[in-house]
């Protein structure tokens, strides 16, 4: 089971849909089933993951309220993958930040710090692992502050690190996010081509969804909040 989750997950980030998933594995069962079943036998472990999975594939296709929920559900079901833990408080912090900007709501902003604290402490033991991480959520931190200068600074610092440290999803993500940081300032010129840069990565990491998105999200006028 453990590994069909995982497939799920793969398959759905290239696009893939559940009977494609089914013919490749041979499993029967939905995600939404599988969820169901380890909730029933009291698989903490497997729920753990099928929670954190759905929420990373909610969080790329940016449905930022769901994936939230599904964060806060992972949290709730205590166990152990400290990794697992670490991404996610990651994710969670990015999101943090872009409701505090979206809502309005200095809670957001302290929950944000807390998880920019949590990552900073893995940032100084382990510098190659979570560089990227934490200069990306100080560029978002500065961003929702307004201190347009810092966050500049941080945006191509996270860059630089992911492209350094081959980390491409990341690097996507943190030309993505920068780009739309660009487009609030106005500057759509550098907005849309920080996306659109952000689409290589993306594509050397095999998310062919995340690349439609974007493609699709750069074909129209943008409005609204991003």
């Amino acid at each position: 089971m453990i590994l069909n989750i995982v497939n799920s997950f793969v398959l759905a980030m290239l696009g893939a849909d559940e009977k494609v998933h089914q013919y490749i594995t041979g499993a029967a069962m939905s995600q939404d089933q599988r969820l169901h079943h380890a909730l029933s036998k009291k698989k903490v472990v497997v729920a753990r993951m099928i929670y954190f999975y759905q929420m990373l594939e909610c969080f790329w296709k940016r449905d930022f309220d769901n994936a939230y929920i599904y964060a806060e559900m992972h949290s709730c079901q205590k166990g152990p993958a400290i990794l697992k833990r670490l991404m996610l408080i990651f994710y969670k912090g990015l999101m943090d930040f872009y409701f505090a900007r979206s809502k309005g709501e200095q809670k957001w902003i302290d929950e944000g710090l807390k998880s920019l604290k949590e990552i900073r402490s893995w940032y100084e033991k382990y510098n190659w692992n979570y560089e990227n991480k934490y200069f990306l959520l100080l560029a978002e931190y500065y961003n929702t502050l307004g201190d347009l200068t810092k966050a500049v600074g941080y945006y191509d610092k996270a860059i630089e690190s992911a492209r350094k440290h081959r980390f491409p999803h990341e690097e996507g993500l943190s030309l993505e996010l920068s780009g739309y940081f660009y487009l609030r300032l106005g500057d759509t010129d550098k907005g849309r081509s920080l996306i659109k840069e952000s689409c290589v990565p993306y594509n050397a990491w095999g998310a062919t969804v995340k690349v439609k998105l974007l493609e699709k999200f750069l074909s129209f006028e943008i409005t609204g909040p991003i």
